[in-house]
């Protein structure tokens, strides 16, 4: 069977003088799975864009070495542009890779082009849609899907044609904890068909149990991880349900009614105090980030009252490239300082990769990267309430803690609204949680809330 993955790479990046990968290997032979971790910025997705032929042929990157990917070489053009018949590519970030604007009309698209009539295309894209829960946004502008909504379209999309050999890129960023069950099933099965799989993550406790092959991406190489290494993943971390807390209300709502049009939550009724992290938890699409737009302003109450004393808030959106307003880091950065008040290398401090990436345009970063950069700019602006909209994706582990301990600290003067699919965020910081679920809004245990999400990932915490 054709279905492996073989990639020897001495060389890749966007310029010989200056190369992200080099003396990289990787075997994912038929019914293996693979999975790729390091560090944000690490280049994981650099290296994915490598043995695509992506970064030589569509980035005019350059790439030396060996690549076969079931029987073609994406480096040789030829082989690239026969590659797609064979393999389905999960990008990192779903508006990349979604067209045109309805999820309908990007099924039949797809599905036209690969052969199908009008007719037929309409019919098949209907029953994927149901199967994914979006039948009922076919025609929606994908504008208003959830983050975790255009994620599980833009699998699908990637897999529709059955193909033998799958690469996923950070599949978990974004999805609700069902979403993420439904990637293990999917490797699992897929697996079993004699398919090879490929993934780059970093919550890898998520797939330990169902990869055969892990490796690290560190320094610039690609190095195999044997099992002692792979066991020492990060924990879950312990859950302690919050205390009461004195501090006075900034922010609530009475019988608040939200949505695009018509109600999509009715009837909230929830509270912020100062120096408190709130948590809202829910299925994808089911409203949090509606709720958090509202809060913020950008979108109109459709019933019911927002109450606030005099705050200055800033709402950090799921999509990070969102809050970049400038064509460099450093101009990025300086101009937050300089509208804050805040001490520019005091924000640079807190970027790693600030001197090697200063004069990038910030949609050049990494996914992990954007979103960190996004928080920094988010804690410039937010001085009195924070509101969070999936702030963990794309963070490596390291990255995670430094969120973890960034708002444990900026609680003493600071609130916070975070809405997040991510029970470790949970865990270690959220006082109370919310969760959004039917159309409505209820205040649930905390402890009892991550453990139901563990189980619903199908993994033991």
């Amino acid at each position: 069977m054709d279905n492996y993955i073989y990639a020897e790479i001495r060389l890749a990046g966007y310029n010989a003088s200056n190369p992200i990968l080099v003396e990289s290997k990787i075997e994912i032979n038929a019914g293996e799975a693979g999975l790729i971790a390091g560090p944000s910025g690490s280049g994981k997705t650099v290296f994915l864009f490598s043995i695509t032929g992506v970064l030589k042929h569509f980035f005019n990157g350059v790439v030396e070495g060996r690549v076969d990917i079931g029987g073609l070489n994406p480096l040789s053009y030829h082989d690239y542009i026969s590659l797609p018949g064979k393999l389905g590519f999960l990008m990192q970030d779903p508006e990349r890779q979604i067209i045109y604007p309805t999820p309908l009309d990007e099924v039949v698209a797809l599905l036209e082009a690969r052969g199908y009539s009008y007719e037929e295309a309409r019919r098949k894209a209907s029953n994927i849609l149901e199967s994914l829960g979006l039948l009922g946004k076919a025609n929606e502008h994908v504008e208003n899907l959830s983050g975790g909504e255009k994620k599980r379209l833009a699998i699908t999309l990637s897999i529709v044609h059955d193909p033998g050999i799958i690469l996923l890129d950070e599949p978990s960023a974004s999805l609700d904890p069902e979403g993420i069950n439904f990637i293990r099933k999917l490797i699992i099965e897929r697996k079993n068909k004699g398919c090879s799989i490929l993934l780059t993550e970093h919550k890898k406790g998520y797939f330990i149990d169902v990869v055969d092959k892990n490796y690290l991406l560190i320094k610039q190489r690609i190095i195999p991880l044997n099992e002692i290494d792979v066991l020492d993943y990060e924990k879950p971390p312990p859950c302690k349900n919050g205390g009461t807390l004195a501090g006075e209300v900034i922010l609530g709502t009475r019988g608040l009614d939200i949505g695009y049009g018509k109600p999509l939550v009715r009837n909230i009724n929830i509270y912020v105090r100062r120096g408190e992290v709130v948590a809202l938890v829910g299925p994808n699409g089911s409203g949090k980030s509606t709720l958090l737009k509202t809060l913020a302003g950008f979108l109109k109450p459709l019933g019911g009252e927002i109450v606030k004393r005099n705050i200055r808030m800033f709402y950090k959106p799921q999509n990070p490239d969102l809050v970049f307003i400038h064509s460099s880091v450093e101009k990025e950065v300086r101009d937050v300082a300089r509208r804050t008040g805040l001490m520019a290398e005091d924000i640079i401090s807190m970027f790693p990769w600030f001197q090697s990436v200063k004069n990038l345009h910030p949609l050049r970063l990494s996914h992990g990267q954007r979103r960190w950069l996004s928080l920094l700019i988010s804690y410039a602006y937010g001085k009195d309430l924070l509101l969070l909209d999936e702030p963990t994706t794309g963070l490596d582990y390291t990255l995670y803690n430094n969120l973890v301990k960034t708002i444990s600290e900026l609680k003493r003067n600071r609130s916070m609204i975070i809405s997040t699919h991510d029970p470790r965020l949970l865990a270690d910081v959220a006082d109370r949680v919310y969760v959004v679920r039917n159309n409505y809004v209820v205040e649930e245990e905390k402890c009892r809330v991550v453990e139901s999400m563990y189980r619903e990932i199908g993994v033991t915490p």
